[in-house]
């Protein structure tokens, strides 16, 4: 983010007194398709196995597009859904923080399970094409 300061100034430069200015914020994105990347804070964790119900925390990023609260209309700006598996249950965290928390839900199978990260729109629609990542989790009961 950066700070773009307009400022009313004298024909010789000099500032009118009182100050007279604004600010507004500026935020710079990458160029190009936007991009999600997923992974778990502690790697180690996800591969060990933990019991279903267990929480696990993750590292979401994206390029390309600022992770903003649901509801922007920016082209620009976007939040995640976190899903495990598939799509056919409801998200597990809907999120444009840094650091979700997810919680395996109890009486998840035994075996490696994958949280999935897709990025959607302000409405909640997703991307087109889609953009997504997964991780890892071994789970165990």
């Amino acid at each position: 983010t950066h700070d773009l300061i307009v400022s009313l100034r004298n024909d010789d430069g000099t500032a009118l007194v009182p100050l007279v200015e604004d600010r507004v914020a500026v935020y710079v994105v990458e160029p190009g398709p936007p991009t999600v990347t997923v992974a778990c804070v502690d790697p180690s964790f996800c591969s060990i196995g933990i019991p279903s119900g267990t929480s696990v925390d993750l590292i979401v990023s994206a390029t390309g597009v600022r992770l903003v609260a649901p509801g922007s209309t920016s082209p620009l700006e976007a939040h995640y859904h976190v899903y495990l598996d598939d799509f056919s249950r409801p998200a597990l965290v809907v999120g444009s923080g840094a650091a979700p928390t997810i919680s395996i839900p109890p009486g998840t199978a035994d075996g490696p399970h994958e949280p999935i990260v897709s990025l959607r729109h302000g409405d909640d629609s997703a991307w087109s094409p889609p953009v997504e990542d997964r991780t890892t989790v071994l789970v165990f009961n």
